[in-house]
């Protein structure tokens, strides 16, 4: 996980644009980082802040009306932003697989449970149907799923919420990926049943060696599970950095309101909790200067005027903010 090794995913000045009406909305702008072997990297920031976008555009995956305006996503010396459809099939859910928020809507309602986890291995692997489905029964036995041969011949709604999260992740790493790309994959689940999930999912990366790309809310997930931390904010990078040292000293005034919000042991019974004042620009406004400085109180005349770019902080560690600049005097 250091820049010794090479890099399963480096994206560089990454920035996609949704069409609606005939009329672009720029939804990522100059978005940029990598992701190491056995990482995981955590995304995080307000809902609405370009996380799921910026996931679904690493295998373009993207909403109708949806490009990729620049950038480079670099994958196995490839390079996925111009890669051509047929070779795109040859990545999604081989080299690099997802986990969706909601398995329900992400799992096909009148399929079998076997026939959809034989699908990338017959897809991936050239197997027939009856070929894969002994792999899939190891597969549900690895994430925990009791039973597993007669359970192949059921349907998602046999299953329980959780059970269909283990489900999904069996379909992810059924062709052994490079990367894991989770979205919010515990959002609709009970505490409980989201701490168990989360767990799998470590030891099977553990076990495998695969990077784990986390998006998520929830800042104590990343503090207990994460290795490296983006922070995005209105389509953009605010702070990127390893995430003992994000917790430690945050870079960005973004990035530390965000911490301050979380709820302390040392808060009064019957205290308000401390919340970010406004709301984030939707993507479609006109913006100057940091998209951030109406809801900042670090800022000050330059930020309103002039959008700052990412300066380096430390070894991996950046930030969008002019305070980051050497030498800053206001």
């Amino acid at each position: 996980m250091t820049d010794k090794a090479a890099p399963i995913l480096e994206i560089t000045g990454l920035s996609v644009s949704v069409s609606r009406d005939g009329a672009p909305t720029k939804i990522l702008r100059d978005i940029s980082y990598r992701i190491y072997p056995g990482e995981t990297l955590a995304i995080v920031g307000e809902s609405g802040s370009g996380k799921t976008i910026g996931a679904l555009s690493v295998i373009r995956l993207l909403p109708p009306g949806g490009v990729i305006d620049s950038g480079s996503v670099l994958y196995a010396g490839k390079d996925l932003a111009a890669a051509t459809e047929e070779e795109l099939r040859g990545v999604r859910g081989a080299g690099i697989s997802m986990i969706f928020q909601e398995p329900m809507t992400s799992l096909n309602p009148v399929m079998t449970i076997g026939l959809q986890l034989a699908e990338p291995l017959m897809e991936h692997k050239g197997l027939s149907y009856p070929q894969a489905l002994p792999l899939c029964e190891k597969l549900l036995e690895k994430v925990g799923i009791t039973d597993a041969k007669s359970r192949l011949a059921q349907y998602p709604h046999n299953f329980s919420g959780g059970m269909r999260q283990r489900v999904m992740i069996a379909m992810a790493l059924a062709c052994g990926p490079d990367l894991v790309i989770a979205d919010e994959p515990t959002t609709a689940l009970d505490v409980t049943v989201q701490a168990q999930i989360l767990d799998l999912i470590d030891a099977l990366k553990k076990e495998s060696g695969m990077a784990l790309a986390l998006i998520t809310h929830n800042l104590g997930i990343v503090a207990q599970r994460a290795d490296y931390v983006l922070v995005f904010y209105s389509g953009r990078v605010m702070e990127r950095g390893p995430a003992a040292e994000f917790f430690k000293s945050p870079s960005h005034p973004y990035s530390r309101a965000l911490l301050n919000s979380l709820p302390k042991m040392s808060d009064k019974p019957g205290e308000p909790l401390k919340t970010i004042e406004g709301l984030p620009p939707s993507f479609d406004e006109a913006l100057q200067g940091c998209p951030f400085s109406p809801r900042c109180p670090e800022a000050f005349d330059k930020c309103r005027t002039a959008e700052p770019p990412e300066f380096e902080t430390g070894d991996r560690r950046g930030s969008k903010c002019w305070r980051s600049e050497r030498g800053f005097k206001i």
